[in-house]
């Protein structure tokens, strides 16, 4: 009985329909999809291996491996993981915004009562601000104006 063994190029497809590819397994199927020009003719292919391996498809688009979206979207289940990415990123990112700006407004509250005289430790207490950061807060120097 003679075995035959498929070589690389042969075995391209095969060696994908398992459920244990690795991260770099997962960026070179995008490689051997984006050889197909039809890709509705393989999208039950891809939907299978996407399937059976979605964490390492979710760690390439978590590193940013932005061609992988595209392999996503080929999937019902894809399509909806990456909606609710971009929900969870909008909402990080709003709280992310307010907190920033919540942060620039104490600080710009604490400068101009440190300008005023105020000591350290009540602008502290009022802005919520630890006491280290009021005292490393620079403030602009006073400038006497000289009427004649």
């Amino acid at each position: 009985m003679c075995h035959r063994y498929l070589s690389g190029s042969e075995n391209r497809w095969l060696k994908n329909l398992r459920d244990n590819l690795d991260n770099k397994e997962a960026v070179k199927f995008y490689d051997v999809v984006n050889t197909v020009e039809d890709k509705d003719v393989i999208k039950p292919y891809i939907d299978v291996v996407y399937r059976a391996n979605i964490k390492a498809f979710k760690e390439v688009v978590e590193m940013e491996m932005s061609p992988m979206i595209e392999i996503l979207l080929e999937t019902k289940k894809g399509r909806s993981w990456i909606k609710e990415q971009q929900v969870k990123a909008k909402i990080q990112a709003r709280a992310q915004g307010k907190a920033e700006g919540e942060t620039d407004t104490r600080n710009s509250i604490a400068r101009n009562m440190k300008s005023g005289g105020m000591s350290n430790k009540l602008i502290s207490q009022y802005t919520g601000l630890p006491l280290s950061k009021v005292k490393n807060l620079k403030v602009a120097k006073k400038t006497r104006e000289t009427h004649k």
